[in-house]
Parts: structure tokens; sequence; C-alpha cells
């Protein structure tokens, strides 16, 4: 055992591991609580991998403030959400609230948490989905803005801003999604000739 990788894990509700994974050690509440236990790992000296069905292209990344992830899954168009256990919970069409066919998602990419919602840039719809958390109700949807979002970052007072390599232009919205035409139009000459890849606001609001 000696020579083994070491691999900690939850065991929730006596749920038990795969028949290859050692379970020496393995401690549990009667209660059915969550209890951390340590593993001495598999027999093959193979790391311990939570099953789920493998994203393509991940696109954007969100994280929360409880430690759930949401990746954006291009290829799939879809959101795979995290929570922070670790357990799958993939967004679909006509989930969360989401019960028409409009809702779904075509090349979702950059992905944003802020002002308690998800923002997803729709890039294949040419459109942000906004989906409060953490229902993941649908909250709003912005279009006619847009040609390829990409990319989603916020400020301090809850601006969102769109990266659109459509347009190779940033646009910033307030948070109930009505353009900032005047602070665009600025951008826009101070950007000129410029190509556009990606975007980051960091603590002092400061755009790069």
């Amino acid at each position: 055992m000696d020579n083994q990788p070491i691999h900690y894990a939850v065991l929730r509700d006596h749920r038990d591991w795969e028949e290859s994974v050692a379970h020496a050690g393995l401690e549990t509440q009667t209660d059915g609580a969550l209890t951390l236990a340590h593993l001495p790992g598999r027999a093959d000296g193979k790391p311990i991998v939570i099953p789920y069905s493998t994203p393509v292209e991940l696109s954007g990344l969100a994280a929360g403030e409880c430690k759930e992830l949401y990746l954006a899954d291009t290829a799939q168009n879809r959101i795979i959400g995290l929570d922070s256990l670790c357990n799958v919970r993939t967004i679909v069409p006509g989930a969360g609230g989401m019960s028409s066919a409009s809702s779904q998602f075509n090349q979702p990419r950059g992905l944003l948490i802020a002002n308690d919602n998800l923002y997803v840039a729709d890039s294949g719809n040419r459109r942000i989905q906004v989906l409060r958390l953490p229902s993941l109700e649908l909250r709003a949807v912005w279009e006619g803005f847009f040609q390829e979002p990409v990319a989603l970052a916020s400020d301090s007072k809850g601006h969102i801003y769109v990266l659109d390599t459509g347009l190779n232009a940033i646009l910033r919205f307030s948070p109930a999604g009505v353009p900032d035409a005047v602070y665009n139009a600025e951008l826009a000459q101070i950007l000129n000739g410029l190509t556009l890849v990606s975007l980051a606001i960091d603590g002092k609001d400061n755009l790069y």
C-alpha cells in the first residue's frame, strides 16, 4: 500500500464505490451524513475519476461563491454544472424553467456569474441568455445587439461587458441589459484597428 497513491473522497448516503477501489479505512456515519474518508486508492494505481459525459469543446468557465462550476460545451450546445461535491448537472433545453425551443443553446461560449445570475454568451444564436441563480430559471434574453458574442466580464457596479468577435467590439450593458451607447462609442474609437480575442476586468474596474 505504500506505493499506491492516496485519494480523498466523499461517500454520501452509504453509496458504494466501484469494485476496483479499495475500501479499507472508509468510514461513514450511521445517519448517512457526508463524511470525508481516507482511501488507499485503486488497486491498479490509477486515480479515481468521477464519471460523466465528457465535454467535447470547453469554451467557457464560471465559478460561483459556493464553489459550484459551470462549463460551456460549445460543440454539444450545452452548459454543464458541477456542484461543490462534483455532482454533475447538465443544463439542457427545457431544464431550469427553460421550456421553449427558443431557449436552446447554440454554440455557447463565454460564461459569467454576476448580479446573482449566470450569463451565457449564446454565440450561435447571437444573444446573451441570463439565468437566475441558483434556480437556473431563464431570467432574460439580450438580443439584437450581437453577431458573435464569445466572452463576458463584469465590473464592481454590475455592468456586463461582452466581447463580440463578429463585430470585433466590446460592448457594455447595464445589469438590466441596456447598452451604454456613449461608453461603447468611445471604446470603439480606442480599440479601432485592433483584433479582439479576450477581455478581463481587474479589481479597480480597469478593462483589459
